[in-house]
């Protein structure tokens, strides 16, 4: 494989990727081009080979097993198991990450409101039957909303979610995604150190020099690409955000 960063671009672009400086005097200046080509992993970091660590998150309320795989070569392979579904796997280089990462919530809020009404809907029809005050239709009425309850409890509980995302560290992609609902919110929180140990770590044992540096990162993102990691959409607008850096 060449030495010089080649890349499939994400929809079929063509992509050549050298650095050119001019050996003349006067102002300097840099090309970058990107080639059509295959990325292999490892080309410029040594490929994942030692496990270091390994964690994981039980989520319940979605049936999801979420394992943590550190490498000692700075990769981390992220694998959500999920019950009766193919496991989902990503490898992604911590090299090229940010240390700080983004977090998000998302309330099911109409779902909670209707869980809360229905709630104390079955609380006062409740009362209402222990009053004896037309037993047969506030006994129904109570069952019913109770039930309604339960069922949007439920739902609310699926769909509530908190994420901590972590992006690339130029291209402001989201690679690493880590979700949590109802139950296991804390201990998803506590997955979020050991990673940002692991990026601060991995960035100290990248390329120093600056260009070098985006060069590999923009590989990383049409590896992640090639890999179903990132849409191709995603990898154009992290790969335009690189480019702006040179």
């Amino acid at each position: 494989m060449s030495r010089k960063p080649t890349a499939t671009a994400p929809g079929g672009a063509a992509a050549s990727g050298a650095l050119d400086r001019s050996a003349e005097t006067g102002p300097r200046s840099e090309t970058i081009v990107l080639e059509t080509g295959q990325l292999e992993l490892g080309a410029d970091d040594p490929a994942p080979a030692v496990v270091s660590e390994r964690l994981t998150l039980n989520n319940r309320v979605r049936a999801t097993m979420t394992e943590l795989v550190f490498y000692r070569e700075h990769y981390l392979l992220v694998r959500e198991k999920r019950k009766g579904k193919r496991p989902r796997s990503a490898l992604v280089n911590l090299r090229y990450l940010d240390t700080r990462p983004a977090l998000s919530r998302f309330v099911a809020k109409k779902v909670l409101r209707t869980a809360v009404g229905s709630i104390l809907g079955a609380l006062l029809a409740g009362v209402l039957a222990y009053l004896d005050v037309f037993l047969a239709v506030t006994v129904g009425v109570a069952a019913g909303l109770t039930g309604v309850a339960v069922a949007a409890g439920t739902l609310c509980a699926y769909r509530t979610t908190e994420t901590i995302s972590f992006y690339t560290a130029a291209g402001r992609v989201p690679t690493v995604a880590l979700r949590a609902n109802v139950g296991c919110i804390r201990a998803c929180r506590a997955l979020v150190p050991p990673v940002i140990r692991a990026i601060a770590e991995a960035r100290r044992s990248g390329p120093a020099d600056t260009v070098a540096y985006l060069r590999r990162e923009m590989r990383e993102h049409y590896r992640l690409h090639e890999a179903g990691v990132l849409s191709a959409d995603a990898c154009r607008a992290g790969t335009r955000r690189i480019l702006a850096k040179f």
